[in-house]
């Protein structure tokens, strides 16, 4: 178990006592300095009648406060609360940094980061219309690199003022000083001290989203990765076929123009993210624009709608498929759930369960069935129904056959089982999360990562995936 969860009570308190003893011990070698230096001194030798009558007043003052601190320092148990303020300053918050970073904020326009969100978002307007937006952009990018630059010399300097301390203690502040670093800034020096000595845990370098974004810069440099693959929909499907795992009936692909009209079917891009251009049609009268959530009344209206999807740049390209819909409540005629699962080669971890009607909600759960905080949607939250056990080993068992260390598989639940949707191998807005779920699954993806490459090791085939590749390649 980690020193900061043995000992998060404990270690704070440890510090605090040990700079104030250090301050004390500084301060009664000071006076014992003084003591020694007045009685080296020919007056002190000449006046000793003269002391032995007034016993010098002043120096006895001096003295009594000597004694006064040296019991301060034998009952310092007693007083670590009083010392949190100077412990704090201890790790960068002095009045050097403060003022150092307060002359970098007013030099750099700092008043900035005050503002709220929609005042950012007039001035990024302004700077738009007056063709300005690229000398803003470059602004701000070098306010924030020199913003950031203070920060990590002022906690790194911090963090060393403990580098000789007692190891549990440096070990302590070593591990608080790495929340303050992302995952490409951490110093050398607190790496080497995991390293080479195995103490302190890494986990605040472990990000979801920065390995998402590592692997959408891997598929520029190697297309052909597995999860994107699958991402194409003939393939995902013809995929699922060979596993038996059960999928709507799908037709592909069309134009705007010659698109055909069926009852309970499911219109959408070919490619596309984030329920835009999605649409379920029930019957003539009866369509469900998905992203707007709002209902159209005819065909037309919905073509129209299609071909505004097209100029917004909502879907990228007019090719569109048709596939059936899948009915959660037959008697109420209401689409399914979306139950999404964030699968790390074998495991899910994360599911996202989805309602649309009659307004899009969320749910978030880990595989034992609990709900969880995620930071996204926190507005949107609702109660939910839990995954079936069986499901999650089912979805499971499709996870295992693919050789990546992360794709998100997305199932519709009809009324009595859950039917494949897609693979989505980057989930929208996957950089919301907050920062502990996004340590958490990036956890999750190192670890099926390791698990990937173990397998790989000992000659694991991957028969199905590899079947499905050949006839790509064809």
């Amino acid at each position: 178990m980690s020193i900061q969860r043995k000992q998060i009570n404990v270690l704070p308190r440890i510090v605090e006592a040990e700079a104030k003893i250090n301050l004390l011990k500084k301060e009664i070698r000071k006076e014992r300095k003084k003591i020694k230096q007045i009685r080296r001194s020919r007056i002190w030798r000449y006046s000793l009648l003269f002391r032995k009558m007034l016993y010098f007043f002043a120096e006895l003052k001096r003295l009594l406060e000597l004694l006064k601190r040296r019991h301060e320092y034998l009952q310092f148990e007693d007083r670590y609360n009083d010392l949190q303020m100077k412990y704090k300053e201890s790790l960068g918050e002095t009045k050097e940094v403060r003022e150092q970073l307060r002359k970098i904020t007013n030099s750099t326009g700092g008043a900035e980061l005050n503002l709220k969100k929609n005042d950012l978002k007039i001035i990024s307007k302004k700077a738009k219309e007056n063709g300005q937006i690229t000398e803003y952009l470059n602004d701000l990018i070098e306010k924030k690199m020199l913003m950031d630059k203070y920060y990590y010399e002022a906690i790194c300097i911090a963090a060393k003022t403990y580098r000789n301390e007692n190891k549990e203690l440096r070990n302590y502040v070593y591990s608080l000083a790495l929340e303050g670093f992302n995952i490409k800034g951490f110093p050398e020096f607190l790496i080497r001290q995991l390293t080479d000595h195995g103490e302190i845990e890494l986990q605040y370098a472990t990000s979801f989203s920065a390995l998402l974004t590592m692997r959408a810069r891997l598929k520029q440099l190697h297309s052909n990765l597995p999860e994107e693959i699958l991402d194409n929909k003939a393939l995902a499907y013809k995929f699922i076929d060979y596993l038996n795992v059960k999928r709507p009936w799908v037709k592909s692909s069309f134009t705007v123009d010659d698109i055909p009209i069926i009852d309970n079917s499911v219109i959408k891009p070919f490619h596309g993210a984030g329920s835009r251009g999605v649409y379920l049609y029930f019957e003539f009268n009866h369509i469900r624009d998905v992203k707007r959530q709002n209902t159209l009344k005819s065909k037309q209206e919905l073509i129209n709608k299609m071909k505004q999807d097209l100029i917004d740049g909502w879907v990228s390209e007019d090719n569109w498929l048709v596939e059936e819909l899948i009915i959660g409540n037959s008697s109420k005629n209401q689409p399914a759930k979306d139950y999404k699962f964030y699968c790390f080669y074998g495991k899910v971890e994360l599911i996202l369960e989805v309602t649309r009607y009659p307004n899009i909600k969320y749910c978030w759960w880990n595989s034992k069935g609990e709900h969880i905080t995620t930071g996204k949607y926190q507005e949107e939250l609702y109660e939910g129904e839990a995954v079936n056990p069986h499901d999650i080993i089912m979805v499971e068992s499709i996870s295992v056959e693919i050789p990546t260390p992360f794709v998100r598989i997305d199932f519709l639940k009809s009324e009595n089982e859950l039917i494949f949707g897609e693979f989505t191998p980057k989930p929208g807005n996957y950089d919301q999360f907050n920062k502990e779920t996004d340590q958490w699954l990036g956890e999750c993806y190192l670890s099926a990562q390791q698990r990937l490459t173990d397998d790989l090791i000992h000659g694991k085939q991957f028969h199905t995936y590899t079947t499905l590749m050949e006839e790509f390649f064809e």
